[in-house]
């Protein structure tokens, strides 16, 4: 009997140690591996056909895009070793006969690499597989052929050079928006595929080989929400030398970067440029004109020239991306009182050109209409931002879309929340005090707009991906994110004033970089 007794004892243990076992397994797993993510390797092989060869590599940027991991400044890495082991990947490619062999590699002598890559939420899937050449042909690692639009973000940023001497980038996510095919809805809020477009912009920031670009966005479901609406980005991280940056800023000496939809093709030899318009005289203005731009709505005077681009082109007009904005003041011996300036890097079904806007005489309390619009197209970048014929002016370019005002001078555009418009939740906002918020050296007014309207966000609890939103507002203790799922819809449930007010915040930003 005490035998007997003792067997069923120790069987009993033995059951509730495999029960254990089995529920340290159960919850280890939803601890740490429900959240893991099975990578397909090949899914992130860039393929290029180089004369009769093919080469191969591992695109590990797309992959920390898609994971939504941070991109780490150059000299922090070693902060950051999830980030390291997924840029040790790499593949090994041996052809034999008509198969290439891929093998996954790594160049990480991190012993604990793999628990790296599953601290980033990755494990590795198919590390091995064999690509025949129709395969790599057919494959979307050569061309997405699964109905998808495909975009190289590089091919859709500008670059300015401030009198300062630094480089700002911006997006253009109006040509993103025509090149998704996604039309302007009657409410954008709605429009899932269009708000993850107007969400992306770009970081950049110096390296040891130039300017390190990033992908950024406000949106913590951007690749699901892409995705879902049959969009990917091909490389969310590129680097560009200072050559090719001041190529891109339209400075003679720059490296040319290839041919992308910034950039103007090639004209032909014979371009029919149409006679510039006689600017008016200016003498009804002359007492009232202006001398800064404090104060004045740009709004109307940015609307007139945009009607006038569009009139002036019809259904020529494919797309237009503002090259240069400035603002001229003259004086006793100047034609005119001042000069508001819009150049545009034009697109047309028939080929490209540079067109610049100019309105003259701007004054308080003035309406503009596109006849107030003087225009002319030139035919290469050099003569689009050549000021030869204001030289008698005093010039201030509009960097990000305003000036620097007397009247801001050392005014921080932060108040002591960190907020641009405090009121923006709340009331609503005039497109005069937009205009009018102070800009700094270390953010231009297009920054500080985008401030302005996920500032609205950060105060609902959204949970901002890695990036210069979170440092900012997690500096401050009235942030309380959740868990990142606020919409526009959400907000206006409960601040009605901000869905107005998001609208005009972008309404203005669309005016500052496509016109």
């Amino acid at each position: 009997m005490k035998r007997r007794k003792m067997r069923r004892t120790v069987i009993l243990i033995g059951l509730v140690l495999v029960a254990l076992i089995a529920a340290c397994v159960i919850v280890a797993y939803f601890a740490f591996g429900a959240n893991l993510r099975q990578i397909k390797v090949s899914d992130y092989v860039i393929t290029a056909r180089v004369g009769d060869r093919y080469e191969f590599s591992f695109d590990a940027d797309r992959l920390i895009w898609d994971m939504h991991l941070p991109v780490p400044p150059a000299d922090k890495l070693d902060r950051y070793p999830e980030i390291l082991a997924i840029r040790s990947l790499d593949i090994s490619v041996k052809q034999d006969g008509d198969g290439y062999h891929f093998e996954t590699i790594s160049t990480s002598t991190d012993p604990l690499f793999a628990r790296q890559l599953r601290k980033a939420g990755i494990v590795l899937k198919n590390t091995q597989w064999t690509w025949t050449e129709n395969d790599i042909i057919g494959s979307r690692a050569t061309q997405p052929t699964d109905g998808f639009t495909e975009l190289t973000l590089s091919d859709y940023v500008t670059v300015t050079r401030g009198a300062d001497g630094a480089f700002t980038a911006s997006l253009n996510n109006e040509a993103l928006l025509a090149a998704c095919g996604f039309d302007l809805p009657l409410d954008p809020t709605q429009h899932s595929g269009y708000n993850a477009i107007m969400s992306l912009s770009v970081g950049v920031s110096a390296a040891e080989d130039g300017y390190r670009f990033q992908t950024q966005s406000t949106m913590p479901s951007i690749m699901e929400t892409l995705s879902g609406n049959h969009v990917r980005i091909a490389h969310p991280s590129w680097t560009w030398s200072e050559a090719e940056m001041a190529a891109r800023a339209g400075e003679a000496g720059g490296q040319p970067v290839g041919q992308t939809a910034t950039d103007a093709p090639s004209l032909p030899e014979v371009h029919e440029t149409p006679s510039p318009t006689d600017p008016p005289s200016g003498a009804a203005n002359a007492d009232r004109a202006i001398t800064s731009l404090y104060g004045f709505d740009q709004t109307a005077v940015r609307v007139a020239i945009r009607n006038a681009k569009k009139a002036y082109y019809g259904s020529r007009f494919q797309s237009g991306t503002v090259l240069l904005n400035l603002f001229a003041v003259g004086n006793a011996n100047t034609a005119h009182k001042n000069c508001f300036r819009v150049v545009y890097d034009i697109a047309l079904t028939d080929g490209a050109e540079y067109l610049i806007a100019d309105v003259y005489d701007l004054a308080d309390e003035e309406g503009y209409t596109a006849g107030d619009v003087v225009l002319r197209t030139v035919s290469t970048r050099s003569e689009a931002r050549a000021t030869t014929d204001l030289k008698d002016y005093t010039l201030y370019t509009l960097t990000g879309g305003s000036m620097a005002f007397a009247e801001n001078a050392g005014r921080s555009p932060f108040d002591k929340d960190g907020l641009v418009i405090a009121k923006s939740i709340s009331e609503q906002l005039t497109y005069d005090e937009l205009w009018d918020i102070p800009q700094t050296k270390e953010y231009t007014l297009l920054q500080l707009l985008n401030f302005a309207r996920n500032e609205m966000f950060a105060r609902a609890g959204h949970l901002f991906p890695e990036g210069s939103y979170l440092r900012h507002f997690s500096s401050y203790d009235w942030y309380e994110p959740g868990d990142g799922k606020i919409t526009l819809s959400d907000l206006a449930a409960k601040w009605p004033a901000t869905a107005s007010n998001t609208t005009t915040i972008k309404f203005i930003e669309t005016l500052i970089t496509e016109g």
